[in-house]
C-alpha cells in the first residue's frame, strides 16, 4: 500500500510541475491541471485505504478501487496527446494502474472472509 501511495505522490508532483512549466499550450495545461487533481484524489483514496486496512479490509478495498475511476479520467484527458510529457504521464498512469491492482490485492489478502477468494486463486 505504501508503495502505491508513493507512486501516486510522485506522479502528482510530475503532473503539477509539468502543468506549471508548459504554459504555451493552454489546453495541455488545463489537462495536466485536471490530471493533478485526479492524482491527488488517488493519493487520498490510497491513504484512506491504508488507514482502514486492518479494521475494515472491505472498505479499504473499495477505497483502492475508487482510484480506477480517476485513472480512467487521466487516460481520457491525455490519451490522444503525443507530446513527451503526455507520453510520460500515460506510462506513469499505466504503472499506477498496476499499483492499484497490487493495493487491492493487499486489501483482499488482509481480509479473512471468503467473499474475495476468487481474486486470490
Amino acid at each position: 500500500m505504501a508503495l502505491s501511495i508513493y507512486q501516486a505522490e510522485k506522479t502528482a508532483v510530475f503532473v503539477d510541475e509539468t502543468a506549471k512549466k508548459d504554459p504555451t499550450d493552454p489546453t495541455l495545461k488545463a489537462s495536466f491541471t485536471e490530471c493533478h487533481k485526479a492524482y491527488l484524489a488517488v493519493v487520498a483514496d490510497l491513504k484512506s485505504a491504508n488507514v482502514k486496512l486492518k479494521l475494515s479490509p472491505d472498505t479499504a478495498h473499495y477505497d483502492v478501487r475508487a482510484s480506477n475511476d480517476k485513472m480512467r479520467r487521466v487516460a481520457g484527458l491525455v490519451g490522444t496527446n503525443s507530446d513527451t510529457a503526455s507520453t510520460t504521464l500515460k506510462e506513469m498512469t499505466m504503472q499506477m494502474e498496476k499499483h492499484i491492482d497490487l493495493a487491492a490485492g493487499a486489501a483482499d489478502a488482509v481480509d479473512d472472509d471468503d467473499e474475495n477468494i476468487h481474486r486470490r486463486v
